[in-house]
């Protein structure tokens, strides 16, 4: 009678921490994008700068909101402002959306239909600018993520979403 009460318990205890778990993530139909931040995706490229940084960002199921995260290690000089841009690899494009400054930056932007349009596409891109590098010092291009579903680890799906994102 004990050990079918423990065994019963421990079934409810993994049910619980499994429904935790997956409220914990993004919805399946959210769609999940990533960037990495480097001085040589500048527009021109900044090879000289030792600066990184990396992006997550979650699009909602309605498509209205982008979470993200942000993080960079430390710039050249002080961060003077950072932003989403429209534009494609190798291009220079207009601000889309003002984020915070320091890292790690999270928020959610407010997107429209063309800033949907524009993410699906491959066409925006995180700039931080810095006192030296005020055109920008490092640059990521928005991704959707390749979110494995075969063959992985739970680690490593964790780590695709991290608390700051959701």
């Amino acid at each position: 009678m004990y050990s079918r009460f423990l065994h019963t318990a421990g079934i409810l205890v993994l049910v619980a921490i499994g429904s935790l778990a997956l409220s914990a993530q993004p919805a399946l139909s959210d769609i999940v994008f990533e960037a990495t931040l480097d001085g040589a995706s500048n527009v021109p490229p900044i090879p000289a700068v030792s600066a990184t940084g990396e992006a997550v960002m979650v699009l909602n199921n309605a498509q209205t909101e982008l979470s993200y995260t942000i993080t960079f290690t430390v710039l050249s000089s002080k961060e003077l402002a950072a932003h989403f841009h429209n534009g494609g690899p190798r291009q220079i494009g207009p601000i889309l959306e003002g984020l915070p400054l320091g890292s790690p930056k999270g928020g959610i932007w407010e997107v429209t239909p063309s800033d949907v349009v524009e993410l699906l596409a491959g066409r925006v891109y995180i700039n931080i600018h810095s006192e030296m590098y005020t055109g920008g010092e490092i640059r990521g291009n928005v991704v959707k993520a390749v979110v494995p579903i075969h063959d992985t680890t739970w680690g490593r799906v964790k780590s695709l979403y991290r608390a700051e994102a959701r």
